[in-house]
């Protein structure tokens, strides 16, 4: 290859690989390379693959919050318009979901350009607490008056924890319950 394209072996860049962190270690030496050479852009099958992942777990995630809220009482009393405007309000309409198209490299620049594989990532990790906010706003509308009760999370290490934890949180829900109805966050 170094006879048919000039100028194409890239060298000097291997001190900069130890300074590199990526989640796949083994891919630091092309990331060095490209730095070294005043690379403006890498589009390697790796992209392709992180963005067909990122696609896929949004997908499933997106199911497992549809399922969530199918099963959830107030959801279940909402209109299809108010459904819709509840998913719309948290992004999670299937208009919302990005569009992801890898099969040529102008494709993989054309999704990256309307959503970096970063902020992927995180709409993707978001979807479990935006399915939660879509169901207490369906809580606060079936049920106006509704309060919603945290229980702090601690570290239960024997079944006396686990037996005093239970009450102090049933005791919460009681002292909650006298106000009105209640939903745990």
């Amino acid at each position: 290859m170094d006879q048919a394209v000039e100028d194409c072996l890239v060298t000097g860049h291997e001190q900069l690989i130890d300074g590199l962190e990526l989640p796949d270690p083994d891919d630091r030496h092309v990331l060095a390379a490209a730095i070294r050479a005043g690379a403006q852009l890498i589009v390697t099958q790796l992209m392709s693959d992180e963005l067909n992942k990122l696609d896929y777990e949004y997908a499933s995630r997106h199911t497992e919050g549809i399922g969530r809220l199918a099963e959830d009482s107030n959801w279940q009393q909402l209109e299809p318009e108010q459904r819709h405007q509840l998913l719309s309000e948290q992004k999670l309409t299937q208009a919302d979901r990005p569009k992801v198209a890898v099969e040529s490299t102008d494709e993989v620049l054309n999704t990256l350009d309307h959503c970096s594989l970063a902020m992927f990532a995180d709409r993707v990790a978001a979807m479990p607490a935006r399915f939660d906010h879509v169901a207490s706003a369906a809580a606060e509308l079936c049920e106006p008056e509704i309060q919603f009760v945290s229980v702090p999370r601690r570290t239960l290490k024997t079944e006396a924890n686990i037996d005093a934890r239970a009450e102090e949180v049933k005791d919460q829900f009681k002292t909650a319950l006298e106000k009105g109805p209640i939903s745990v966050k």
